[in-house]
């Protein structure tokens, strides 16, 4: 049994072995771990911020603390009086506009390919190639057209 372990250990270093002896295996993971790192750390850090007190501000307020930690700025944010204005409001007209966004293009496009692909449509290859356009164009042109 102990042979088996020894054997396995073995392979799987000899697959890292043969893995970082490529210099573009080893660039690609000190890249990737760079990528993760410039991602996730300020993110992780912007998190972190609205839990600490800081002093002289609504939170330091609130709780009566100038430093620690606090979940009142969630409490804050979800339970105020101005939280049906500035969260719940907006965010119920985001949901309804993705929903509705959603039902039309799906009724556009689904008839459009019903038409396209069921039936004898004239300048039915035009008509596709004019809907596949938005795929190959650059995406600041997409943004300059916006």
């Amino acid at each position: 049994m102990e042979a088996v372990k020894r054997d396995n250990t073995g392979i799987i270093k000899n697959k890292i072995k043969t893995f970082f002896s490529k210099p573009q295996n080893l660039i690609l993971l000190i890249f990737g771990i760079l990528l993760t790192l410039t991602t996730f750390m300020p993110v992780i850090a912007i998190i972190r911020d609205t839990f600490v007190i800081h002093p002289g501000t609504i939170d330091a307020h609130l709780t009566g603390k100038s430093v620690g930690f606090t979940t009142v700025n969630y409490t804050d944010l979800f339970t105020s009086k101005l939280a049906k204005t500035n969260l719940w409001k907006p965010m119920k007209n985001t949901l309804l506009l993705a929903v509705y966004t959603c039902i039309v293009s799906i009724l556009y496009g689904g008839t459009f390919a019903f038409l396209v692909t069921r039936t004898n449509l004239r300048f039915r290859g035009y008509l596709s190639s004019i809907f596949i356009f938005p795929y190959i164009m650059p995406q600041w042109t997409l943004a300059v057209v916006w």
